[in-house]
């Protein structure tokens, strides 16, 4: 059994001293007449690289 600990990608997330912190911008919206939504997304890479890991593991489980 995998238990997932980390939090949600969201603004104010603590960082470790030097990495990058979280930060998502809306370029292009719906709500605001765009055809689709087009985001930004900034961080560290370590957060990526566990996200990218769980899922990953999560296709060999299932």
């Amino acid at each position: 059994m995998i238990l997932d600990i980390s939090q949600p990608l969201r603004m104010g997330v603590p960082v470790w001293p030097g990495d990058t912190e979280y930060a998502f911008d809306l370029a292009w919206s719906r709500e605001r007449g765009s055809s689709v939504n087009v985001g930004r997304i900034t961080m560290s890479a370590h957060p990526l690289e566990k996200s990218v890991a769980i899922l990953q593991t999560q296709a060999y489980i299932a």
